[in-house]
């Protein structure tokens, strides 16, 4: 059906979930440099999120005050700014990231070193 689609009690009234499939998520990702262990620690950082997207209205809503989003038109835009150092965070689903990782790209904070 809807792979972003939450489950919780009032969708499985009317929804029949099958188990999951993939381990998708979406989160805040970062360097190592630059842990975030809860949504509070968000404030004060700055994250780049692709505009109308499902992680812009989830991080929209859960930000503290003083975080910093800057949303950008495509994704692409939303990696490269990231990648490039010019952003501290990205707000992006898992699979995107791994794609990062597995491209053996060195953002500036690593290959700066």
């Amino acid at each position: 059906m809807i792979s972003s689609l939450g489950k919780d009690p009032e969708h499985e009234a009317v929804l029949d979930f099958s188990s999951s499939h993939a381990p998708y998520y979406l989160a805040v990702f970062g360097p190592e440099t630059k842990k975030v262990e809860s949504v509070e620690a968000l404030s004060g950082k700055t994250i780049s999120v692709t505009r109308g997207t499902i992680e812009d209205m989830e991080l929209s809503a859960v930000a503290p005050k003083g975080t910093i989003i800057k949303c950008f038109e495509d994704g692409n835009a939303t990696v490269a700014a990231y990648l490039s150092g010019q952003i501290e965070l990205i707000a992006s689903g898992s699979v995107v990231m791994a794609s990062c990782l597995a491209s053996n790209f060195q953002p500036p904070w690593v290959r700066d070193r």
